[in-house]
Formats: C-alpha cells, sequence, structure tokens
C-alpha cells in the first residue's frame, strides 16, 4: 500500500510533468474569424434564418426545422455567434415564438 506523502509525490512529478509542453511549434495564425471548415452554405442559410426571425419578430415551425438542419453544417464558433444574436431577443420578447417543443 502506498502511503500519502508517496501519492502526493507521484501526482506533484505527473502534474508537472504534463504541464509542461514537450514540444513546441511556431505557427504564425492570422487574427479574424475562422472560416467555416463544414458548409459555408449552411452559415448562410442559418444567417438568414435569424436575421428574418429579427426582422419579422416571429420564429415559427418552419424556421425551427430549417434552423436545426443548418446547424449540422456549423461550427461550434459560428453557431454561438449566431444564437448570441436569436436567443435575447427570444428572451426579450422581440421574437414571439410560435413552435410546439424545441426552439431548433
Amino acid at each position: 500500500m502506498l502511503s500519502a506523502d508517496t501519492v502526493r509525490s507521484i501526482f506533484r512529478e505527473e502534474g508537472c510533468a504534463s504541464a509542461s509542453p514537450t514540444r513546441t511549434t511556431n505557427v504564425k495564425r492570422e487574427a479574424g474569424p475562422a472560416p467555416s471548415l463544414i458548409d459555408p452554405q449552411a452559415l448562410e442559410d442559418a444567417t438568414a434564418i435569424v436575421d428574418r426571425a429579427l426582422a419579422t419578430g416571429v420564429w415559427g415551425e418552419a424556421d425551427a426545422s430549417a434552423f436545426r438542419r443548418s446547424l449540422a453544417g456549423l461550427t461550434a464558433q459560428e453557431r454561438d455567434d449566431l444564437l448570441k444574436k436569436l436567443l435575447p431577443a427570444v428572451n426579450a420578447q422581440q421574437i414571439k415564438v410560435t413552435v410546439r417543443g424545441p426552439l431548433f
């Protein structure tokens, strides 16, 4: 059986070893949003759906269905950006939700 001090020592050593990188590379990255790597058309479609809902003030079954289909083609960042536009408007009741069930 290992003593508590031995276990602490092992964790300390392993923690330090895993915290230090084994290899570094100099990769220059350009600033700006990353392009959609999944489906560029999905971003265009989903943005149009959200913009239309913001303009009309209504989120219906067709919007939910089309947005749901578009989500699969979006990156996590694109999805988050669109939801940051849509959800505050829904919560502020600027968009009337006529969907029964999930919002999308």
